[in-house]
């Protein structure tokens, strides 16, 4: 009697759908062109991706400068450990990447502002990225709503920049989002020169004064230890300088450089369909369970089971 029972409900409830198909077709065609037209509405975003990994130069560079900093504790008698992951060059530049000095300073001396927290729309036939209003690309100058450097900051590091460093092998993958898959590309392969630029300028400023200061006192003492210490240090110092102007891409080496894409990343607007046919369909499923189940407790409480007086009276 229970399974037939329940059997029966089973019947009961698919009975219900089908009654209410037109209804949910309807919902469904409602839902699915407000889904259409919102898909629609969102921009093309492009992303332009990079695979870097550190150089060897950089490993190099770290390696001198625990070198240094060891020989010259050893003067003091002061023993430092060396390896520390802190000082690796290709950590360091990581770091300086994501920064907001760095950031800052990279949108302004490229003139990248306007194009990454103004722009508009992309005309893929002229190839021509439209600005708003806002911003005046012959006078280059702000008309009004100028963004302040950390909007800027966050706007770039939040919608546009993605870092990704695999701790394992080593390798660091940059990927630039953007309206435009020109500018996409443009903004990455200047990101790669200017952090491999901006830690190159670090590094010779650096080596320049410590060779100077170095060269400076290596006349004022006559200890042979301390000169040894203070010649090898500066044989470290020619050698990075050596590194830094052999080759543009310093810090970071590039294995796959980045190209204009051809196709855009986001938005998926078959999956955004595919979700909401999923969740409506889904969703119908439910509330006409909730439904059917509150029916049956208004029938159960209106039309209460009989009870057999009779038969319980003979017993």
């Amino acid at each position: 009697m229970e399974t037939d029972k329940r059997i029966l409900d089973l019947n009961k409830f698919i009975k219900i759908l089908f009654e209410t198909k037109e209804l949910f077709f309807f919902a469904l065609f409602i839902i699915l062109s407000i889904t259409v037209l919102y898909s629609l509405s969102l921009k093309n975003i492009y992303r332009a991706d990079a695979l870097l990994v550190p150089t060897s130069g950089s490993s190099s560079s770290s390696s001198s400068s625990n070198e240094t900093a060891s020989q010259l504790a050893s003067l003091a008698g002061i023993s430092i450990g060396q390896g520390n992951s802190a000082s690796d060059k290709g950590t360091q530049a990581l770091k300086i990447l994501e920064s907001r000095d760095f950031i800052i300073n990279f949108l302004k001396d490229y003139d990248l502002v306007h194009i990454i927290y103004d722009e508009k729309s992309w005309n893929s036939s002229k190839k021509v990225l439209n600005v708003s209003s806002d911003y005046d690309e012959k006078k280059g100058t702000w008309i009004r709503n100028q963004p302040s450097e950390m909007q800027t900051f966050r706007e770039f590091t939040g919608n546009h920049l993605k870092v990704v460093h695999d701790v394992d092998s080593g390798f660091i993958s940059i990927s630039v989002e953007h309206l435009s898959p020109i500018h996409a590309n443009l903004i990455l392969k200047n990101i790669i020169i200017g952090i491999n630029d901006h830690m190159r300028e670090i590094d010779l400023d650096y080596s320049n004064n410590a060779i100077e200061y170095l060269t400076a006192q290596l006349r004022l003492t006559n200890v042979s230890e301390v000169r040894n210490v203070f010649s090898n240090v500066i044989e470290d110092q020619i050698q990075t300088k050596m590194l830094a102007n052999i080759s543009d891409e310093y810090i970071l080496r590039t294995i796959d450089p980045p190209r204009v894409p051809d196709r855009k990343f986001k938005p998926r607007r078959s999956a955004i369909l595919a979700v909401t046919f999923a969740l409506t369909f889904f969703s119908f499923i439910f509330l006409s369970l909730i439904l059917f189940i509150q029916n049956k407790k208004m029938h159960f409480k209106i039309f209460p089971p009989r009870i057999n007086i009779l038969s319980s009276d003979q017993d």
